[in-house]
């Protein structure tokens, strides 16, 4: 008896499917696959399961709310994890190469994504005190005395005495757009 060869035709990636955000790709696949289902699955059994051809940031994507799913307390105490995770969410494959170094702007955006996802699921987010320190010295680089929205965990103390009323509300104000412009 001979074996009989399966093939399938995939789809094309949508070039913008890799720059939707990460809570809505876990809505869609909370969709197709029913809530949960789909977190031990391989991303090329999704992908055959959709039809489509994952691009790498889709794939890196997935890879990241598998984690958050599985074991989320991890982007909230291994810097490594948070770093990683933080690039991707901005829509930056993850090179595992280079250790990432996350503008604080982007650092905000993963911070809202990921507390939007895990506030849906009804989990409280708690920063540990390792990340809290690794936020802080980033926060610190950039010249912040105060800390800002969705920053505010941090110690006041840990920070950078100096900062002028007006720089304050430049971060502020920066950080608001870029959330915005991200689609927070």
């Amino acid at each position: 008896m001979e074996e009989m060869e399966t093939t399938f035709e995939l789809k094309a990636p949508d070039p913008r499917m890799g720059q939707a955000s990460i809570s809505h790709i876990k809505n869609s696949l909370d969709r197709v696959f029913g809530k949960g289902q789909w977190n031990d699955l391989e991303t090329e059994t999704i992908s055959l399961t959709l039809g489509i051809w994952l691009d790498e940031l889709t794939r890196d994507k997935i890879h990241v709310l598998q984690i958050l799913e599985r074991k989320p307390e991890l982007f909230f105490e291994d810097p490594m994890v948070m770093l990683y995770a933080t690039d991707v969410i901005n829509n930056i494959e993850a090179d595992f190469e280079h250790v990432p170094v996350p503008t604080t702007l982007e650092l905000a955006y993963a911070i809202e994504e990921v507390k939007k996802m895990l506030s849906a699921e009804g989990e409280y987010v708690v920063f540990g005190p390792t990340i809290t320190n690794t936020i802080a010295y980033m926060l610190k680089q950039d010249g912040y005395s105060e800390p800002l929205e969705p920053f505010d965990f941090v110690p006041k103390e840990m920070l950078e005495p100096g900062q002028t009323a007006e720089d304050t509300e430049n971060k502020r104000k920066a950080i608001k757009k870029y959330l915005k412009e991200m689609g927070a």
